[in-house]
């Protein structure tokens, strides 16, 4: 049992570390957004009150560069959290069969051998191939079944 307890502890840590960075992704973007439209607003009614365009490029290079910056950690944040718990999943799904796959060869090899076909033809004293239909007739039934 304490084995149990210990893999739930470091589970729950993940999702917890999981969570917390998308949390982290979210306030960064809403920091983002709040301050970037306060700098629009603002230089948009000095740039109107000044009659100096040119001060609109200070928003615009707030907002591509820190934009740059959200987008980066975005994609991280995305690639640990959500891509890498479904490459972690699939992997771990795929261990598993491979594992369930070898106990099964393992407690019974012979369950995985190719079935032999039963002789259906002989040949004759004098060479010539003659069909045995009696066991023609079992094989086929014995394939129909099988489907």
């Amino acid at each position: 049992m304490p084995s149990d307890e210990a893999s739930y502890d470091e589970m729950r840590r993940r999702a917890e570390k999981r969570v917390r960075k998308r949390v982290e992704f979210n306030m960064h973007l809403a920091i983002y957004g709040v301050v970037n439209l306060g700098l629009w607003v603002m230089f948009g009614l000095l740039s109107g009150i000044l009659h100096l365009p040119w001060l609109m490029l200070i928003p615009l290079l707030s907002t591509v560069g820190w934009g740059l910056g959200v987008a980066i950690h975005g994609i991280v944040t995305y690639m640990e959290t959500r891509a890498m718990d479904v490459l972690v999943e699939r992997e771990i799904r795929r261990e598993m069969a491979l594992r369930n796959l070898r106990d099964a060869v393992e407690d019974s090899p012979e369950a995985y051998e190719k079935p032999k076909r039963d002789r259906v033809a002989r040949l004759s004293d004098d060479g010539e191939l003659i069909y045995d239909e009696e066991a023609q007739r079992r094989q086929a039934g014995g394939r129909r079944a099988r489907r």
